[in-house]
């Protein structure tokens, strides 16, 4: 996978870890930007719950997160239609709602810039004709107050 995104978009610095584990690499409020588009619906629930946590962590106070989700309900197993995996619905696949995301992310916190949806119509698409992708982008908005109980 390095080496594609290498071919694809060039050298850069790359950390090759499970994306639910980003704060062993960041520190709270040291990112300015998150970039996760066609990766989060491979993560069940609870994992998109913590990274979504995790990553409103790390961002700095009007850092911005770009994502991408695939609308709908439930869960399912779909072609890879990079690899040649066709006819094996290998890849798991999470669908979101609207509501779902908004409440993972406590979207309270952010200031949402920019929504699109489009219908994914290309052959080699995941589930191409048959799934709405949204794109959004949000901004953080403030610093979250942790409340601790004795």
């Amino acid at each position: 996978m390095r080496d594609l995104a290498f071919k694809i978009h060039g050298k850069f610095p790359y950390i090759l870890d499970d994306m639910i584990n980003i704060k062993k690499y960041f520190k709270n409020n040291s990112v300015d930007a998150v970039f996760a588009v066609y990766s989060l619906y491979h993560l069940p629930d609870e994992d998109l719950k913590k990274l979504l946590s995790d990553i409103y962590d790390v961002l700095k106070v009007s850092g911005v997160f770009l994502f991408s989700y695939q609308i709908g309900f439930g869960e399912d197993f779909v072609d890879e239609p990079y690899l040649d995996e066709k006819g094996k619905n290998a890849l798991y696949v999470s669908y979101q709602t609207d509501n779902n995301i908004d409440s993972y992310l406590d979207i309270s916190k952010y200031i949402e810039i920019f929504k699109k949806e489009k219908i994914e119509t290309i052959d080699e698409a995941v589930n191409s004709n048959n799934t709405v992708t949204s794109y959004r982008l949000v901004k953080k908005n403030k610093i979250r107050k942790r409340v601790f109980y004795k």
